[in-house]
């Protein structure tokens, strides 16, 4: 009686198997406005398989790129490439398709995540210690801006105030690609770019013009005094 009822459950699996969707795998973590190169692999114990097809390609909020796309088959596998003028909104992607032979057939799901640098999410840790940075160099280069003003009006910019100001400059420069690279966030890069535009005048060029004017203005008086 047993035996009978394995034999039962035993077909009804066999039944059902080829309706089961397939398990969504992922292709990984990809840079905003990349290429991105979608592979398949597909074979049986004699050959590869004879074609393989994309049946959709889903932007994050589901809003279809492509459907009923041929991959190309090369030696070993099919692939089609995304090119990146599609992968400019973050989030998870999704693709399926199938692939096939004269008797078979074999479904495939996946979906992929694209991010601002290609990286995952920074931890909590990461963003507070880039938010400090962050307000200790505005607050930083602020403070500086407002010593610089009182050292213009009097003319007495030197050579310690210009090397401050264009180690703050670069050191800005810095945090930017650190910032970039691993908390991978939009508002921050475009802020720090525009912070790092304005800095560019305030911090280098009018500080160079000031040590020129100050050490003119020195030699000329100091030549009077002579």
């Amino acid at each position: 009686m047993v035996t009978k009822k394995l034999l039962v459950l035993f077909s009804l699996v066999l039944f059902l198997l080829p309706f089961v969707s397939p398990a969504t795998q992922s292709l990984g973590l990809f840079e905003k406005n990349q290429s991105i190169e979608i592979l398949q692999i597909c074979s049986n114990t004699t050959s590869i398989c004879d074609y393989c097809n994309i049946s959709s390609i889903k932007y994050p909020d589901t809003s279809i790129i492509f459907s009923d796309l041929a991959m190309g088959k090369r030696n070993g596998d099919f692939n089609y490439t995304l090119h990146n003028n599609y992968t400019q909104e973050l989030g998870t992607y999704s693709v399926n398709g199938f692939c096939g032979t004269t008797d078979a057939l074999k479904v495939f799901s996946y979906d992929f995540e694209v991010t601002l640098n290609g990286k995952e999410k920074p931890s909590g840790g990461v963003i507070v210690f880039f938010s400090l940075l962050f307000l200790i160099i505005v607050t930083g280069l602020l403070s500086l801006l407002i010593y610089n003003i009182f050292r213009m009006v009097e003319w007495n910019f030197d050579a310690k105030d210009l090397i401050i100001n264009i180690s703050a400059y670069f050191a800005l420069f810095v945090v930017y690609i650190f910032g970039k690279e691993y908390l991978g966030n939009s508002f921050v890069n475009s802020f720090l770019e525009w912070v790092i535009a304005s800095t560019a005048v305030s911090n280098v060029i009018l500080p160079i013009v000031a040590f020129i004017m100050s050490y003119f203005k020195g030699q000329l008086y100091g030549g009077r005094d002579g």
